[in-house]
């Protein structure tokens, strides 16, 4: 009969007759193993997340602009606060929840550093 050794072949880690020479170590998540579609699910689920934070960086950034537009024609003269005070609240409190989310953003370390900056060549 033939007898297995036990070698200490780097091709083969410490010990293990299991594997091929040249085959390296199966390292697949067992839950692709046992879903052919885990893969595709889980990119599919990578896009929607990409997806929603671009259209709330969006969303804030529309925000953003209809304060800077309301504050712009207020100082042009086009329109008057006190003659529209249900615009001035509505734009007070867009502009309150966008500095809001601005701040939390900065918190969370959403903004760009110098260094990113510098290493860009911006």
């Amino acid at each position: 009969m033939m007898e297995l050794r036990r070698t200490h072949d780097p091709r083969y880690g410490v010990g293990d007759e299991s594997r091929a020479p040249g085959r390296e170590a199966d390292t697949t998540d067992l839950r692709s193993l046992a879903d052919p579609g885990f893969e595709d699910q889980q990119a599919e689920a990578e896009r929607r997340a990409r997806r929603a934070y671009h259209v709330q960086a969006a969303f804030w950034a529309v925000m953003g602009a209809i304060v800077v537009l309301y504050v712009f024609f207020a100082v042009l003269g086009a329109v008057d606060p006190i003659k529209a005070p249900g615009a001035t609240i509505l734009i007070a409190v867009v502009a309150l929840l966008w500095l809001i989310h601005a701040w939390q953003r900065l918190r969370a370390g959403g903004h760009v550093s110098r260094a990113d900056r510098e290493r860009r060549g911006f």
